[in-house]
């Protein structure tokens, strides 16, 4: 495993730019060794990029609200490397991400506390030998992961505050959950816990908005959103691009300054997380 910047081995480049209520983060493979399956990892999520060969460039656009910016948790192993069966040529890589996040989480070991910030990875592989036999090397089967935290301080991105907020899982209680590619999920029976965590503004919100990624009606899921003035669940309609809530903008927020939501499955599906689009307010 090399960290990024580590002397000898080179390190990834980034430009990030504000685009539309969305983040475009560039990314130049300038390490030391031609990668594969390069990944943003950012509020529970893997943003794909792909494959970099040394010196060249690939992009992602990733939602941006002006909150504060995590690695967020769950298994990214899985998120970029799905399980396929008896078949699994990705074994090791799951395994060496997962073991490094979990390292960083409880050690700091990218810079942060509790190892928090955004991430970027990739992979790369080699047959360099590490001992020898009868005086000549013995080939090897190596694979290498190589991170480097992504500064997403404010002080990045120029031309405004956008308005959409990515959602973050806070408890699952599935009987079956996992991650069919990027952030498509896969469950059954039980329930998901998620929330958005929101950017703090010197005037209230005026309204959320529910966006749809994926709008389909199911016959075996319900969402629902956190009224906490009421002190209830209500229902959100899953086959609507957007769904501005009814209440008060203020109604929605917790004390964690979060908005609450929940998905209830009785059987199994496949589903993409909605974005929760926030209406005004200014930036402190």
């Amino acid at each position: 495993m090399h960290l990024g910047s580590s002397p000898g081995y080179g390190q990834y480049d980034t430009a990030i730019a504000y685009n539309g209520n969305y983040l475009d983060i560039e990314v130049t493979n300038h390490t030391a060794a031609d990668l594969t399956h390069v990944n943003v990892l950012m509020n529970g999520m893997a943003y794909h990029i792909g494959d970099l060969k040394r010196g060249e460039t690939g992009a992602v656009n990733i939602p941006y609200s002006g909150g504060q910016f995590n690695t967020g948790y769950g298994s990214f192993g899985s998120m970029i490397f799905p399980y396929r069966g008896r078949t699994d040529l990705y074994v090791r890589e799951r395994g060496l991400l997962d073991a490094y996040l979990n390292d960083g989480r409880n050690n700091g070991l990218n810079g942060s506390v509790g190892g928090a910030v955004p991430m970027i990875v990739g992979f790369s592989s080699d047959r360099e030998g590490w001992f020898e036999v009868n005086g000549s090397s013995v080939p090897s089967d190596n694979v290498t992961l190589w991170a480097q935290p992504l500064d997403l301080s404010i002080a990045d991105v120029e031309g405004g505050i956008p308005g959409i907020v990515q959602p973050v899982i806070t408890q699952n209680a599935m009987l079956e959950f996992g991650y069919v590619n990027d952030n498509l999920l896969e469950m059954a029976d039980g329930t998901l816990s998620f929330e958005y965590p929101l950017p703090w503004r010197d005037e209230p919100f005026r309204s959320f908005t529910i966006r749809q990624q994926e709008p389909a009606a199911f016959s075996n899921a319900t969402l629902s959103v956190w009224n906490d003035a009421a002190g209830e669940w209500e229902p959100v309609p899953m086959n609507d691009v957007s769904y501005t809530l009814p209440e008060p903008a203020e109604s929605y927020l917790t004390d964690q300054h979060t908005v609450r939501m929940q998905l209830e499955a009785t059987d199994r599906m496949r589903y993409r997380l909605p974005d929760l689009e926030l209406g005004g307010g200014t930036v402190e």
